[in-house]
């Protein structure tokens, strides 16, 4: 969870948790942990088979707000996740799944990796866009280059850090390595090429295993996506936990963003 001070709105923040538990809780193996590392403690009930670590971590920048240095969310998101690395070795999971606080993931991703515990991971070359204000989605390609929600990487393959929860972000830092904290849990469009110079080679997920969510007001890489998008199928809605919406209101935002394309493609009036 991002610190309180860099939020726009921490309650919608919370909100958005809540619903991304409820969808990454909705496996159909119930083999699973989930592990939430915040400031503070969510202010809901938490699911049956959640957890949270909490830290003291001073806020990553100094200004109030969603939008700061690249740097700082790799610091502040690195450590974090490196904290509930830890935690899970604590409770002897195999295999860790990094996951953004507002994302949604397919409820088949616990069966199908408890099935194959001695892997060495996977990659999500291929997931969904959903463009929360329109309730609209769409298929994407090279989706681990777009989206952190795209990992699943056998524990030992982050290393030997050894500390307890309590370790400073300095120390996590120093156990886990520059490259780790960084590259690999505090960003993502490199942790592939790092990790196959490194020897491991990561497999594509067979299926779409995550939906990135834009137009949420609170996406640290801003709403710099705009584009064109399918109403919801049920049975996505299903497999994804997305939240209920009436189908003539994903109808309207359909038509609508159908229209703005074909405005687009208009040739331009003829003059003289």
């Amino acid at each position: 969870m991002r610190n309180p001070h860099n939020s726009a709105d921490y309650a919608r923040v919370e909100r958005l948790l809540k619903r991304t538990l409820a969808s990454v809780c909705g496996q159909t193996d119930a083999d699973f942990r989930v592990i939430v590392v915040a400031n503070q403690q969510p202010g809901f009930a938490l699911p049956e088979n959640v957890e949270v670590v909490l830290v003291d971590f001073a806020p990553p920048d100094s200004h109030r707000g969603s939008r700061i240095s690249m740097k700082a969310i790799r610091r502040d998101k690195g450590t974090k996740l490196a904290v509930g690395v830890l935690a899970a070795r604590r409770i002897g999971a195999t295999h860790v799944m990094q996951f953004d606080a507002d994302d949604f993931v397919s409820r088949n991703i616990a069966a199908f990796v408890n099935a194959r515990s001695d892997q060495q991971g996977w990659y999500f070359d291929r997931g969904y866009v959903l463009y929360e204000r329109r309730d609209l989605l769409r298929a994407m390609s090279d989706f681990h280059q777009t989206c952190g929600t795209s990992f699943v990487l056998r524990q030992d393959l982050y290393g030997p850090a050894d500390l307890g929860l309590d370790a400073s972000q300095d120390e996590i830092y120093a156990a886990f390595g520059a490259d780790v904290i960084t590259d690999v849990l505090g960003s993502h469009p490199a942790t592939l090429a790092l990790l196959a110079a490194r020897g491991v080679t990561l497999q594509p997920l067979p299926f779409r295993g995550a939906t990135y969510v834009l137009e949420t007001g609170e996406n640290w890489s801003g709403e710099c996506y705009q584009g064109f998008g399918w109403p919801v199928r049920p049975s996505l809605r299903r497999e994804f936990g997305f939240p209920p919406r009436p189908m003539r209101e994903s109808i309207s935002s359909f038509l609508a963003s159908t229209a703005r394309l074909a405005r687009r493609r208009l040739p331009a009036p003829a003059h003289g």
